[in-house]
């Protein structure tokens, strides 16, 4: 019986786990035209920009339809006179950095 159980247990005993890699080290962060705007800011004041931006995604491929579309959105709440919201502007912020680091150019 002992040979059976030495046999049983190298056989479907837990095998030890190698040790995991560390992760690679973060990439740097692009240095862009503009720094990142605070929470709340608008990238841009410039209706245009936003349409652009909003295409420019399309075309691209980049960002989900409801990032495309908040750019858009934007870009019609500026061109109407409206105030952007404080929940439109936080979340814009982070659809004009995603276009940054995607390769999109804002006009100067």
């Amino acid at each position: 019986m002992d040979e059976f159980l030495k046999t049983y247990l190298l056989d479907y005993a837990p095998k030890s786990s190698t040790p995991k890699a560390a992760p690679p080290p973060p990439a740097p962060k692009q240095e862009r035209e503009r720094a990142r705007a605070p929470r709340g800011e608008l990238r841009s004041e410039s209706d245009a920009e936003w349409f652009a931006l909003s295409k420019w995604m399309k075309t691209n491929g980049v960002g989900s339809p409801r990032q495309r579309s908040l750019a858009y959105g934007v870009g019609r709440y500026i061109s109407n006179g409206w105030p952007v919201t404080p929940k439109m502007r936080i979340a814009s912020t982070s659809v004009w950095d995603l276009a940054l680091r995607e390769g999109w150019e804002p006009w100067s």
